[in-house]
């Protein structure tokens, strides 16, 4: 009934979220070793994902019964019981801050300075693929409607998507930490790039829901992947300054995605927004593979530059 009251919980929303992505990240990146380091990401990613999965279905079991507002019920319940579980766990970072605390800290925008030539490089490939990964999620269902499917038909092919993308978290942080991040980063943005650009071949359901698999097997074997390419890139001081600076450009390139597609849409058909995007993928591989394996701890080759 009140918009503003509306916004203001979104705004609180979306401030938490990225706090408490970022402290994870920052743990994560502290805790794992680098031979597992692909894999705890992956899999934290992959949680994320299954969490995003089996949450409308609770949700909408809650609603039926109770209607709308059992939903923010059952989202209190959950961040309760997280913030719980938080709570109860033990820190064994403490011992890093502590160390930190007796030498020079910084600040978010001198990190950006600092360390600006992995921001403008790797970080910029970064962007591109969380670019191409959300424009994935507005096209399958745009397209549907393009093709007269309804509501059910486009959450059908959307669920089937994400269930692929759920199950091969693991196997892509595998990967990575086996054959290094470029075996995965690279396949993953050719298959999100030729999904974009075979979706304007479909013409019924069963031809939209292949193209929807293959888009998740993109996204879903690239699980992680941002995180563990930060983890790789970050200074030991000041990392959760250069974290935050890593996971605005990730969320810029999110955003840019979708108002990418918005933008192009306005003046051509929706067909010509995906080839864009799929196009913007590939270029986004050819960046990556240039980039990812100078940081890459796996590889011989991987001996960042923290300092320029």
């Amino acid at each position: 009934r009140d918009i503003g009251l509306l916004a203001a919980s979104i705004l609180v929303i979306g401030v938490a979220s990225s706090i408490f992505n970022l402290a994870r990240q920052s743990y994560m990146a502290v805790v794992v070793p680098v031979p597992l380091r692909a894999r705890a990401m992956s899999t934290l990613g992959g949680v994320s994902r299954i969490g995003a999965f089996i949450g409308p279905f609770i949700g909408a079991t809650v609603i039926l019964k109770f209607g709308i507002h059992g939903a923010y019920a059952v989202d209190m319940v959950a961040s309760v019981a997280a913030f719980a579980l938080v709570l109860g766990s033990t820190d064994i970072t403490a011992d890093e801050r502590t160390g930190e605390s007796h030498r020079n800290r910084t600040s978010v925008l001198r990190s950006f300075g600092q360390h600006r030539r992995i921001f403008l490089t790797l970080g910029i490939g970064v962007m591109l693929l969380s670019a191409a990964r959300n424009a994935r999620i507005a096209i399958v269902p745009l397209w549907a409607a393009s093709l007269g499917l309804n509501a059910a038909h486009a959450s059908l092919i959307v669920g089937i998507a994400g269930a692929v993308d759920m199950l091969l978290f693991y196997p892509g942080g595998a990967m990575m930490d086996r054959r290094g991040r470029v075996a995965v980063a690279i396949p993953s943005m050719l298959l999100l790039g030729t999904g974009m650009i075979a979706i304007v071949f479909t013409n019924d359901f069963w031809s939209l829901v292949g193209v929807g698999v293959l888009l998740g097997i993109g996204n879903g074997i690239g699980s992680g992947l941002i995180m563990t390419l930060s983890a790789d890139a970050a200074p030991p001081i000041g990392r959760a300054q250069f974290l935050a600076c890593w996971r605005l450009m990730s969320d810029s390139g999110s955003a840019l995605g979708p108002l990418l597609m918005s933008a192009i849409t306005i003046a051509f058909p929706l067909a010509a927004a995906s080839v864009a995007m799929g196009l913007v993928s590939y270029v986004g591989a050819g960046w990556l593979r240039v980039y990812v394996p100078r940081y890459d701890p796996i590889l011989p080759a991987g001996s960042p530059d923290l300092e320029t």
